[in-house]
């Protein structure tokens, strides 16, 4: 399965630049401590380094995080790293991508605070950051 983010996308609503990471950009979850490494990111709007990494490599305020699952990762997705992003204020989205099957799942924070749950296996998913996954071309390429 191949999908690509953009490096910068400008969304025309919120008139804020979102930036995008991959695999290599690690979070500090500040409320726990914990750095993790989602398999990609993005921050809209001036981006927070962790203040306890002197490298510089670390940023604490994502908006969306995105997880590829598969059998090796899918528990702590779905587990201890969901439970530890939950925590990161500025946080928007989670999203886990299946990588055997047409399915995406994406949790959207609500003004309230709580998560709403959406699970899609067919059709385009639309990230408030703009962009839309559909899953025909995401998965275009799986085997029968």
């Amino acid at each position: 399965m191949r999908w690509h983010l953009a490096s910068a996308r400008r969304s025309r609503a919120l008139e804020v630049w979102c930036i995008a990471f991959q695999s290599d950009q690690r979070i500090r979850v500040l409320a726990t401590a914990r750095r993790r490494y989602p398999d990609a990111s993005t921050v809209g709007g001036p981006i927070e380094g962790d203040p306890a990494d002197p490298t510089g490599a670390t940023i604490t305020n994502p908006t969306l995080v995105v997880e590829v699952l598969s059998p090796s990762t899918e528990q702590d997705d779905r587990g201890d790293k969901w439970q530890h992003f939950q925590l990161i204020a500025s946080l928007q989205e989670y999203v886990l991508v299946s990588q055997s099957q047409p399915r995406v799942e994406r949790y959207r924070r609500l003004a309230a605070g709580g998560w709403e749950y959406h699970d899609a296996t067919e059709g385009t998913v639309q990230l408030l950051t703009g962009a839309g996954l559909d899953l025909a071309r995401l998965y275009a390429q799986l085997p029968d």
